[in-house]
């Protein structure tokens, strides 16, 4: 194959992966609130890591996030009944 026709061969292809990126940053995910579910009780170490991550993605994504404790059974089948929002 000609190097030529190779170089834009890639050069299209990478072209059309740019704006394949920015149409897809381009997007505002998410669009509502978060609800992060910990199942275990308020002031263990894993509500406090949710809320510290809970944290950081408020931030970046400049939308409410809400850490509920629903330790045991209770927090489990909350997540399993859990409607999908994207």
């Amino acid at each position: 194959m000609n190097p030529r026709a190779t170089f834009g061969l890639l050069s299209a292809a990478l072209a059309a992966l740019l704006v394949t990126a920015a149409a897809a940053s381009a997007q505002t995910y998410p669009t509502q609130r978060i609800t992060v579910v910990v199942p275990f009780g308020a002031g263990s170490v894993t509500d406090i890591l949710a809320r510290i991550f809970a944290e950081e993605m408020r931030k970046r994504w400049d939308q409410q996030v809400v850490v509920e404790n629903r330790p045991g059974l209770a927090g489990t089948a909350a997540v399993a009944k859990a409607t999908p929002d994207g």
